[in-house]
Parts: C-alpha cells; sequence; structure tokens
C-alpha cells in the first residue's frame, strides 16, 4: 500500500453553506496547514494550529482546479455544505494530493461494478454504462491546469517533459526491463510513437528522460522524514551530514512540497544555485557582490528597489544550500537586512529557514590568503534563528561498507591504519572503464587542486584525439549584461562544447535516475548524430544514447530569468576539487600532493562512488588530510547533545538539537538538547 501523502498549503479557509439553498452559513480563516491523505482513505485531513480538521470525500464532490497552477484549489460537497479553499502550496504536490484523495472513491466506485464476465455486451450504436470519475481514461481535470502561466516556464516545462531513449537491454521504468524487451515500436510520455533504427539514430532519442520526477519517486529515510516534518510544522531547519547522504534529494523533496510563490531557493555560489534550480543568496537579498557591504547600505539599496523589496516581503521559506559556503559574517548582515525591509523585529525577519550543508568540506572562500573567514554556525544569529538540527547518518553514494568508514575518518580529520591501508593500495590503481566491441574506453576523471592544471589538461587531451572537432554553441536568452554573466558564471553546460570521437564527457544534469544517467555520470563519445552533430555517448552505466539540448536556467541579481539550451556534457578530463562538489563519479584519479584547505581531500575522495573506481596519481600522505578544528567542535558539540539525550540508544536515529522554544508536539520531533546563553545543555 503506498505511504500516506503529506503537503503544507500556506492558507486553509473552510465555509459552511446550505446544501439546499447555498446561501453562506460560517466561514472560517485557519492560517498554515498540513494536509494528510492516508491509503484508502475518503477523506483529506488538515492539521492547523487552530485544530484538526477533515473534509469527507464521500458522495459527490466538486474539485475546481483553474488556479492550480498558482497552488490554489477548491474542494466543494454539496450534499455535506462544505467548501475547503486552499491556496499558497507548491503546484505539483497540490496535484498529487488530488489524485491521492480521489484514488479512494475510484477503488470503491471501480469495486461496485459487476466482473468483466458479467457486463453485458452492447450492439454497434449503443454506449455502455459511464463508469465513474476516473475510469474513463485520460488525465485528470485538475492535471490539465498545471500548465504553467509563465511562457518561460512552460519552455523550461516542455524541455523536462522530452524523453532520451536509451539502448536496448538497459535499466528502465518497470520491472527491471529493458528497452529491448519492448517492441520495436514504443509510445513515449508525449503519444508519438518512436521506432529503433537507422532513421531514429538522426536525432535524439526521447523516451526516458527523468530528472525531478526520478527524486520524487525515491523512498526517504526516517531521518530525512523527520526533516520534512520538522519543517512542515514550521521551525527553521539545518540538515547536515557525510557527502552522498542524500541532502540534495532532501532539498529536492522540500522544495516540491512547499508553495513556489512563497518560498526562495538560493545557494551562495552559482553553481550550487544552478543544481537547486535557484538563484544566488546575494542575487535574492539584492545584496550585490561587495564584501565591505553594511546592512544598512544593503537596506537602503532594497528599498530603492521595488522589484527586490517584493520579493523580501513575498517570502516566507528562505532555503539556502550549501550554507557551509557562506560566513558568518554575510549570514549577520542578511540577518539585518531581513528585520529592515520587512519591518519585522523577530529573527531574520520572521522567515522561516531551512539551511543545508557540510561544514565538515570546503569552508567559505577566503581571498589572497586572507584570514579564516567564520562559518555560517559562528554568526551572532545562528542560535536565535535555527531551531532544529538534523544530521543525516546513511550514505547512498558509496555501497561498500568499509569504503564508507574509511571516508567518515577522513572527514573528522583523522587517517585510520584501515584508511591508510586502502589508500595506499590505490596508489596507480587502474581505474580504466573497458570499451564494448572494442569501443573507447571510459577513463578516469582527473581532480586536480588547482584550476591551471585542470585547464592544462582538457586542452591537451582533447588535441590528441584524432578525427574532426564538432563545437556544439549554446542558445541563450539573456537580456542584460547582468544576465550573461550569470549564465558564464552558473551554468554547468558551457557556452560552446568542443568535443571529438573518444572524448571524455560527464554529464552535468539528471536524466534518468534507474539507468544511471545522473549528475557526474562518466561516459565517452561514440560519434556524432543528424545534420545537428548531437553526440551519441555511452555511459559507464552501459547506456548508449544520443543527447540532445537541455534548457538551463539562472536567475541574475535583476531582471528576467537567464536561459541556455545546450547538450548537457562538459569534458571531463580532468577538473578541480572545488567543480567537483556535488557530483559523484565512477572512475576517479587525483593529486593530493597539493591540498592547501582544510576538507580539500575528504571533498575528493568523496566524489568516488566506490574504492575500485579511485586512483590515485601520487603516494598518499597522511598530512593532506585536515578538517577544521572549530567544524569539529560544531559537530562533537551536536553529537554530544544527542548523546547526552539518547543515552547511547539507536546509533543511526537524526542527530537533532531544538531550541527553546519548542512548541511542536514531543512526538513529532525528537528533542535532544536546548541552547541556553552559556552553550548546549542537556535536556
Amino acid at each position: 500500500m503506498p505511504p500516506a501523502l503529506d503537503i503544507r498549503a500556506g492558507s486553509v479557509r473552510v465555509e459552511r453553506f446550505d446544501p439546499r439553498s447555498g446561501v453562506l452559513r460560517s466561514a472560517k480563516d485557519y492560517g498554515a496547514g498540513q494536509l494528510t491523505v492516508e491509503p484508502g482513505s475518503e477523506a483529506i485531513s488538515i492539521q492547523t494550529g487552530k485544530a484538526t480538521l477533515s473534509m469527507p470525500l464521500s458522495g459527490k464532490v466538486k474539485i475546481h482546479s483553474r488556479f492550480l497552477a498558482e497552488g490554489r484549489t477548491t474542494i466543494v460537497s454539496p450534499e455535506l455544505g462544505l467548501r475547503l479553499m486552499l491556496s499558497a502550496a507548491q503546484p505539483h504536490s497540490l496535484a498529487r494530493l488530488l489524485d491521492a484523495a480521489v484514488a479512494g472513491k475510484r477503488r470503491k466506485a471501480a469495486s461496485a461494478l459487476p466482473a468483466p464476465s458479467a457486463l453485458p455486451s452492447h450492439p454497434i450504436g449503443h454506449s455502455p454504462p459511464s463508469l465513474p470519475p476516473g475510469r474513463r481514461g485520460g488525465e485528470p481535470e485538475w492535471r490539465k491546469h498545471l500548465a504553467s502561466p509563465s511562457k518561460a516556464e512552460r519552455a523550461i516545462a516542455a524541455a523536462r517533459r522530452a524523453r532520451f531513449a536509451l539502448s536496448p537491454g538497459s535499466p528502465s521504468d518497470g520491472a527491471g526491463a529493458g528497452l529491448g524487451d519492448r517492441p520495436a515500436a514504443s509510445t513515449s510520455s508525449g503519444g508519438a510513437a518512436s521506432t529503433r533504427g537507422a532513421a531514429a539514430d538522426a536525432a535524439p532519442h526521447r523516451a526516458s528522460h527523468r530528472s525531478s520526477e526520478s527524486f520524487e519517486s525515491l523512498p526517504l529515510t526516517s531521518e530525512q522524514r523527520q526533516v520534512l516534518r520538522a519543517i512542515g510544522e514550521g521551525h527553521s531547519v539545518f540538515f547536515t551530514g557525510a557527502a552522498g547522504c542524500g541532502k540534495s534529494v532532501l532539498l529536492r523533496r522540500i522544495i516540491a512540497s512547499l508553495p513556489a510563490a512563497s518560498t526562495a531557493v538560493t545557494a551562495p555560489t552559482g553553481v550550487a544555485a544552478c543544481n537547486v534550480g535557484g538563484t544566488t543568496l546575494h542575487a535574492f537579498s539584492g545584496a550585490g557582490t561587495r564584501p565591505d557591504a553594511s546592512a544598512s547600505d544593503v537596506a537602503a539599496r532594497v528599498r530603492r528597489s521595488p522589484e527586490t523589496l517584493a520579493r523580501w516581503r513575498r517570502t516566507r521559506v528562505l532555503i539556502v544550500d550549501e550554507v557551509s559556503m557562506l560566513d558568518g559574517a554575510a549570514l549577520d548582515m542578511l540577518e539585518e537586512v531581513a528585520r529592515r525591509v520587512r519591518s519585522d523585529p523577530r529573527p531574520f525577519g520572521g522567515l522561516q529557514l531551512v539551511l543545508a550543508g557540510d561544514f565538515l568540506q570546503l569552508p567559505p572562500v577566503s581571498k589572497g590568503g586572507a584570514a579564516r573567514k567564520p562559518y555560517a554556525f559562528e554568526a551572532a544569529c545562528w542560535g536565535k534563528c535555527v531551531s532544529v538540527e538534523v544530521e543525516l547518518t546513511r550514505v547512498f553514494r558509496q555501497a561498500d561498507r568499509d569504503f564508507v568508514d574509511v571516508l567518515n575518518a577522513i572527514r573528522w580529520g583523522v587517517v585510520t591504519p584501515a584508511a591508510r591501508a586502502a589508500l595506499d593500495a590505490r596508489w596507480g590503481a587502474d581505474v580504466v572503464i573497458a570499451g564494448a566491441d572494442g569501443g573507447p574506453a571510459i577513463r578516469p576523471t582527473l581532480l586536480f587542486t588547482h584550476r591551471a592544471d585542470v585547464d592544462a589538461v582538457n586542452e591537451k587531451e582533447l588535441a590528441r584525439l584524432r578525427g574532426d572537432e564538432v563545437v556544439l554553441r549554446g542558445d541563450d536568452t539573456a537580456h542584460s549584461p547582468g544576465a550573461r554573466r550569470a549564465l558564464e558564471s552558473a551554468c554547468p553546460a558551457p557556452a560552446s562544447l568542443r568535443l571529438r570521437v573518444g572524448a571524455q564527457v560527464m554529464l552535468v544534469r539528471n536524466l534518468d535516475v534507474g539507468a544511471g544517467l545522473v549528475n557526474g555520470a562518466r561516459g565517452v563519445v561514440l560519434g556524432f548524430s543528424g545534420t545537428l552533430r548531437y553526440p551519441q555517448v555511452r555511459f559507464a552505466s552501459g547506456t548508449v544514447t544520443v543527447l540532445g539540448k537541455e534548457t538551463f536556467s539562472v536567475q541574475p541579481a535583476a531582471g528576467a530569468r537567464a536561459f541556455r539550451k545546450q547538450v548537457p556534457l562538459r569534458l571531463a578530463f580532468a577538473m578541480s576539487v572545488h567543480k567537483s562538489q556535488g557530483t559523484s563519479l565512477d572512475a576517479v584519479s587525483m593529486s593530493l600532493g597539493r591540498v592547501f584547505e582544510a576538507g580539500q581531500a575528504y571533498v575528493a575522495l568523496s566524489r568516488a562512488r566506490s574504492l575500485a573506481g579511485l586512483s590515485l596519481l601520487d603516494k598518499f600522505k597522511p598530512e593532506c588530510v585536515r578538517a577544521c578544528p572549530v567544524a569539529l567542535k560544531f559537530y562533537t558539540q551536536l553529537r554530544r547533545s544527542h548523546w547526552q539525550s539518547r543515552c547511547l540508544h539507536a546509533p543511526l536515529v537524526p542527530r537533532l538539537r531544538r531550541r527553546v522554544p519548542a512548541p511542536a508536539p514531543a512526538a513529532a520531533v525528537s528533542v535532544v538538547g536546548f541552547a541556553s546563553p552559556g552553550g548546549l545543555a542537556a535536556p
């Protein structure tokens, strides 16, 4: 049986009217609420701060979904005289709620139908009896209203619906069957039949492209569900964890569960912001790039910009990914700006914060040998603004338990004898993935700590390949110099992609999780297809596909979004450790001899999906492994607070620390410690 579906609506209103005359009897606004549909239930449960409600779906129910794309819907029960009005919800989450809400009604109606053998036959010209809603085929009415009102957003949605076909025998949807098990002609989600053969090579295949949909279907751990529940209750949350523990997957689920109109998705850097479909934190806030800007200067600048001021005031939830790259002084400045421009004396102007990152990975960037910048958790406002802290403990990227133990030790700056032995064995290891049928092999990506080494290797290796060079230029839509600069700095797909047969490449977008076509997947160019010369790539998963252009979007500091249509690949002979953060690599070789900051060796080593796919270019030296003592103290305190509360029970339960006040029920979020002026004390 499927799990219960939970979403959050920013506004819940219930109206009661006379079932016969339709005259309104009463109306009440309940504010924000959590809506739940249990499997098989014929009711929507609503939990608000004022009451617990239930909207029955028995009998005739009308669903008004014209404004679903804006996160609004109305459910009416004429027989009971009830009208439930929801707004400020995430549109696609709201559509899934409606799907689940009517599923119970459909199953009940279907069970009341006679068995197929008992149904009478109907001669031509006579119609069979009408079936209950949902049995007639086609998509529900509310699904038809999900089209975005924005032309640009419609273009993005169309690009996301594009399907990339896989080679026969590759993983696919369904019960493990490859596409080779299906008929030669199949129908894609768009309804058009696609055939394999010579004609299919002329254009990119369209059959199995799944990006956000794939992540939304992945099951969550109990830790991740605790984070979602705490956010749904309105708490400001920081969640953290080792590389590969599912922070990005969880963040996508969080974004999908929140109302888009009042949720700002940001990150400190352009690349990190593009990965989560958001904007840079400084672009959102209007702070610009001046490192010495004061809160009063930024607040004055915001007030002079009606667009930026409106953005601050309509936002209810501020999401910051990779918060570990944001220094504490900047966080304090933004917190003061929020209070000033929102005219709200509460911490961060009353905004709910969702912060994600790992302070044991790369620290905030310091220019020109400057002193270490304070971490975000060292900000004066951190204790006032963050009420729940969670450490995710389950690692998904690496399946090898021994390798996970090695990485966990190195994350804490410790080189155990087992870790040293494992890494010594990877010096000069061969991690080349052999080509199929004598084709070109997939060579490991080379990771370097300095950008100059990366550029030199990529240019040299591409020039060594024989054959003509194909240049694929991106189609940019940018209406200002600032938008063009944002594209160049933040878009993971290059403006100009130079390829040759045999070029080592890396995918820069999630296309099909089940087939291994994920961000960071390694492959090799086999050839070029059609007049547009789109590359045919064989990936490490065994999938062979022709890749067409995808649409990437970047939000500049001011003005409309900028867009780039480009093949989602980049050269992967070599890349920098900083650029590799957030990726998972099938085969990687690295040089750690010039590591220059804490966490850098850990970030590099944790890019590998397995120890077998890792090779060291130089002899491993334990002194390259360093962790910042300040960050270590933060995590030690976080874990100690959990230990004091749990008394060593259940080592894999979420590491949560809640500060006073704690209005949520104890059963909803585990309380493991409270902050006091003198530090953290056990409850």
